[in-house]
């Protein structure tokens, strides 16, 4: 018998929440057509990484 820690377990759940998050997501943008661009999404975290005051950036349609 396998005993898992308490904290084990919630990871684990913490870790289905946010794939099933992660594949909804997915999802939402095959069906919409429309996302973020990688390159505006990586210049947005590291602003709010450094702290700067900053906005999320627009959706774009990716699909023609």
């Amino acid at each position: 018998m396998t005993v898992t820690s308490t904290s084990d377990s919630q990871m684990n759940s913490r870790r289905a929440f946010f794939v099933a998050e992660a594949l909804e997501a997915r999802q939402d943008a095959r069906e919409s057509g429309v996302g973020y661009e990688a390159e505006a999404i990586h210049r947005y975290l590291k602003e709010r990484i450094m702290g700067t005051s900053t906005h999320r950036p627009d959706k774009i349609a990716w699909r023609k």
